[in-house]
């Protein structure tokens, strides 16, 4: 991904995620993570899915009480990652080791984004 959209992704909430249960020194910190993630192999989001990131992470961060938040990060979250990958798109969660690595039956952000 192009640095800026990282950036983009970031200002909204969505941190890239490259594995491991911690994603910088202030969540480990704090042992908090943030609601939702990017795989940082993913291809490109556009604009408007960047928007429907955005409507997810406040979505999320809505259902946890002010004293568990820091800016986007969460105590005790179960991180969701999103990924594009050939034009469509999955997701899964930080605590998953069993069964498949990727949910296998989305394509839109907007249907996990409602699922979830």
């Amino acid at each position: 991904m192009k640095k800026a959209t990282i950036k983009k992704l970031e200002k909204i909430g969505v941190l890239i995620h490259r594995g491991g249960f911690y994603f910088d020194a202030i969540g480990y910190g704090l042992r908090m993570r943030p609601v939702c993630a990017m795989w940082h192999e993913s291809e490109e989001p556009t604009k408007e899915e960047i928007d429907t990131l955005a409507e997810f992470v406040r979505k999320r961060l809505d259902e946890f009480s002010p004293q568990d938040r820091h800016e986007f990060l969460v105590r005790g979250v179960n991180t969701t990652t999103v990924k594009k990958e050939n034009g469509k798109w999955t997701f899964r969660h930080l605590t998953w080791d069993i069964g498949p690595t990727w949910h296998p039956e989305f394509g839109s952000l907007e249907e996990i984004k409602e699922k979830l």
